[in-house]
């Protein structure tokens, strides 16, 4: 192993300086990474330059990484991981993929490539750093916000408290665990358990004592508020929702600002709260409304629009009403557009490699089933413009029938349930199961020949579920493509860790990722 002396006289080896790359990323966000590259630089021995360079431009990867579109991280990050991987510098090729991970997370969009990258990395903790490992329980913690960003709060609860049960989790900074703890609170109060959200809030204060971090406080505020609510104290729970915008809005954090106007937005349109008032709701919808316009958080504005129609359904102004659901459904196209982007941006690459690796032998240089995808894809991208403005055209002319009907009290409320369902209805389909499949045989073309020989008794119904687990998609959004319940894809996963013959605390989505 190479190693260089300090100014103290002690040794030290290029892989001990890695592991300080990734000691200074976990608690001081990176901001000791130019004393260690300044030590990786004053290596004298060049037998390790591949190595040794990868561990620089890693450096610089990560002090960038916000000015990387999600593409050139993944581009950057796999380079990094393939010299990593052959050198056996197993740590930081983890830390690599983590770093990818959250890159795809922080985009609200690119959730099923963060959950796949996160799967890596457990895939390599488990099979080279061992089980303890605060890299697992780092991920672990990682994986469970992305399922709580697609609405699964149940896998995200079980990912959370995966990491905890790791022993080395009591080692883990006080940041991992305030977020952890405030995060099971969180959960467990959307999941209408909120004897489990106040204990893990009190665990949550206590490591806030330590931690001490800014953007994060805003949780704190918002799970109280939601404790005091469940008490029925309602002019506290206001006063603490207040008093947490205000300690926000003179900072650059928007999106935090964002949520505690939405939060106001929602405390104003609860049911039994006497302080209940059609006015402040919008009000304060309108302005978060206003800054995840300025964030470009679609996300954020399909979720907005949602509890906007909704408040004009409850307090039965029909014009409104009909305006914000009109809105949703726009907005949620376009995260709908927005998804088959990606989904062609990913094959156009796939495309790229197919042609510089058919270059390089002599072949052909495109692989004509890909081509073919990417070619449909377009086509399907452009129809769904087409649709979106025959729907917009649709809305006005329900818009109309609405406003004709407003002379008419009786029955308003059953007529715009009605009209929720038709636009629900007459928005497009999501993409086809068949794109996922054929997306995995492309990624992953031996993958159904392994797992076959590791599972010989698997059902055809069942070899479709790991394709799509092993593309890193939730158990809710295989549900949603396979057009079944939620409990039906749940019952398919325990048969399936009946057949791996996996422990209760080994992933399934962990071992069909590490099927190659």
């Amino acid at each position: 192993m190479k190693k260089t002396q300090e100014s103290n006289g002690k040794t030290i080896s290029l892989k001990e300086l890695s592991i300080e790359i990734i000691y200074s990323i976990r608690n001081n966000q990176g901001s000791e990474l130019h004393l260690v590259e300044e030590k990786i630089k004053n290596l004298s021995d060049m037998e390790s330059k591949p190595i040794r360079r990868e561990l620089l431009g890693f450096i610089q990867t990560y002090l960038q990484r916000k000015s990387f579109t999600p593409e050139e991280m993944h581009e950057r990050i796999e380079k990094h991981c393939k010299v990593f991987a052959k050198y056996r510098y197993h740590d930081i090729r983890a830390r690599a993929k983590m770093l990818l991970g959250s890159h795809y997370k922080h985009t609200y969009k690119h959730f099923p490539e963060a959950l796949k990258a996160f799967t890596e990395v457990e895939t390599i903790a488990q099979k080279y750093l061992g089980i303890e490992n605060m890299i697992l329980c780092e991920t672990l913690f990682e994986k469970g916000g992305v399922y709580f960003f697609l609405g699964d709060f149940d896998a995200s609860t079980e990912s959370i408290l995966q990491a905890q049960s790791l022993r080395i989790f009591s080692k883990g900074t006080a940041e991992i665990q305030f977020k952890s703890h405030i995060n099971l609170s969180r959960n467990y109060f959307n999941m209408k358990d909120p004897v489990k959200s106040r204990t893990h809030l009190e665990l949550a204060e206590q490591s806030w004592k330590e931690y001490q971090g800014v953007y994060d406080r805003g949780a704190l505020f918002t799970r109280r508020s939601d404790l005091s609510i469940w008490k029925q104290d309602w002019e506290g729970a206001l006063s603490i929702l207040v008093e947490g915008l205000n300690y926000y809005l003179d900072t650059p954090f928007t999106l935090r600002i964002a949520e505690f106007y939405k939060e106001l937005g929602e405390f104003y349109r609860k049911e039994g709260n006497p302080l209940r008032n059609f006015d402040a709701s919008i009000e304060h919808f309108e302005k978060a409304l206003a800054l995840s316009k300025e964030l470009n958080i679609l996300r954020l504005q399909a979720a907005l629009y949602d509890s906007m129609w909704k408040v004009c359904k409850d307090f039965e102004e029909w014009k409104l009403c009909s305006e914000y659901m009109m809105l949703h459904a726009k907005v949620e196209e376009d995260i709908h557009s927005d998804e088959i982007d990606i989904y062609i941006k990913k094959l156009e690459h796939l495309v790229l490699l197919e042609k510089q690796k058919m270059i390089q032998i002599g072949k052909p240089a495109y692989n004509e089933t890909i081509i073919d995808e990417v070619v449909n894809l377009r086509k399907d991208n452009e129809i769904l413009k087409q649709k979106n403005s025959e729907l917009q055209i649709v809305m006005s002319n329900i818009e109309m029938l609405i406003v004709k009907k407003s002379h008419n009290v009786n029955g308003k409320a059953v007529f715009l349930d009605q009209l929720h369902d038709i636009i629900q209805k007459g928005k497009s389909s999501k993409p086809a199961i068949e794109a996922y499949i054929l997306e995995c045989e492309n990624s992953y073309p031996e993958f159904s020949r392994e797992i076959v020989k590791v599972l010989p008794n698997i059902t055809a119904t069942e070899l479709k579920i790991v394709k799509l687990i092993k593309l890193g998609l939730t158990t809710q959004s295989i549900a949603t493509l396979c057009g079944v319940t939620l409990k039906s894809i749940e019952n398919h996963r325990i048969r399936l860790r009946k057949k791996c013959k996996l422990s209760s605390k080994q992933s399934l989505s962990t071992f069909i990722v590490s099927i190659k």
